[in-house]
């Protein structure tokens, strides 16, 4: 059985809140037209729409093609933040942290914010 760990990063936002999250919550297959980074998305538990749904990601990093799955759920506070959790099970104690995935969709946000704004 692996490590359990958990970080986070917080993303400000150029558009609007409300636009972004719609686009996470109920567009988020659009977000390979935002982003080279993302190949494809994929409903994996439930559907595009609901919060708590959970969809599968395809991408590269470092030359190879990985998947994640992602959760999206809201947030109150509003604002002009995005916060993402990265959960991650590591294999060895002395394995690192997943820093690179956390700083990559923090990458992703900011190319799918930027594509916001100039559509």
């Amino acid at each position: 059985m692996g490590l359990a760990g958990e970080l986070e990063v917080d993303t400000e936002l150029k558009t609007s809140a409300d636009k972004f999250y719609k686009v996470f919550s109920n567009q988020v297959h659009h977000v390979p037209n935002a982003s080279d980074k993302v190949h494809a998305i994929e409903v994996h538990e439930g559907d595009w729409e609901t919060a708590g749904s959970i969809k599968v990601w395809k991408y590269t990093i470092d030359g190879e093609t990985e998947e994640f799955k992602e959760k999206v759920t809201e947030n109150d506070e509003g604002g002009g933040m995005v916060k993402v959790t990265l959960v991650y099970e590591k294999f060895k104690e002395d394995d690192d942290p997943p820093h690179k995935f956390l700083n990559y969709v923090a990458d992703i946000i900011r190319d799918v914010d930027a594509h916001i704004i100039n559509i």
